[in-house]
């Protein structure tokens, strides 16, 4: 009960805090696009990650998340991860192409005033489309409902919700995001996150990070972090270095706003949490 009452209340404070702010009268056109990928552009997301847990040392190299926008409410979805796994203690490791994941987000809300951009996600892991040693058993969904809201002209946030399945052992889980972002120039941006996901038998695992990102040019955007867990189950510390390229009707998406081409882009995540 405990879970959920905080669950609860994430999700009470999440609607509560943009009702209360002082919005901006102009929306930031650039950070909805990037909740949610227009038509015709291609998004390409990758980042390089370490993560250390209990005397496990995981190294992805990288993940990539390609994202393209078929249609205006609809994104295409695939997730690729290339993983190494090392046992420090056991003195073993494996190295492969971990299960793809496709799948698609749909466009529910548009952001508009006080209503906030929302949309949900839907991929599954293919358990044999991957190499011998990180295949896995089961056909695992994932479902996510997402919320993007902007407080001032420089200061947004956003927020999940959802449910994913254990592709070893198809235990289902909740878990349940959010982000903030301050751009402190109009082409960097300093921002935070708090994860936490409880399977239905085992311990919560909640982490936290920090990270800067980086706009180079309109179609480029690098991006760095570091967070630790704070639980058990979580890695004791993780570190990513990521990118996004973009590519796709840029004419289009600039003549919406001529501020368009001085927005950060958002920062990269593993596909789970986006």
């Amino acid at each position: 009960m405990n879970f959920y009452r905080t669950v609860i209340l994430f999700i009470f404070l999440c609607i509560v805090t943009p009702a209360i702010a002082r919005f901006s009268a102009s929306q930031r056109i650039r950070h909805s696009i990037e909740f949610f990928n227009d038509h015709n552009t291609l998004r390409i997301e990758g980042y390089l990650s370490f993560q250390a847990n209990n005397g496990l040392l995981t190294t992805s190299y990288p993940n990539v998340l390609f994202r393209y926008g078929l249609i205006k409410i609809l994104e295409l979805r695939l997730g690729v991860q290339l993983s190494s796994i090392n046992d420090l203690a056991k003195y073993t490791s494996k190295t492969g192409i971990a299960p793809i994941q496709p799948g698609l987000k749909i466009r529910l809300v548009k952001p508009k005033g006080f209503v906030p951009a929302t949309a949900f996600t839907a991929s599954f892991v293919i358990p044999h489309a991957a190499t011998s040693q990180l295949r896995q058993t089961y056909w695992a969904p994932s479902l996510i409902f997402s919320a993007e809201q902007d407080i001032t002209e420089k200061l947004s946030f956003e927020y999940a919700l959802g449910m994913q399945w254990d592709p070893d052992n198809f235990q289902r889980g909740y878990f349940t995001t959010l982000n903030m972002e301050y751009d402190f120039t109009p082409e960097s941006t300093v921002y935070a996150d708090a994860y936490l996901l409880k399977p239905e038998q085992t311990q919560a695992d909640i982490r936290v990070d920090i990270g800067v990102n980086r706009t180079i040019t309109k179609n480029l955007q690098f991006d760095l972090s570091a967070g630790a867990g704070l639980t058990n189950a979580a890695p004791e510390f993780f570190f990513n270095i990521g990118f996004i390229f973009s590519y796709g009707d840029w004419k289009k998406l600039a003549m919406k706003k001529n501020s368009y081409t001085n927005r950060p882009a958002q920062h990269t995540a593993p596909p789970l949490y986006r």
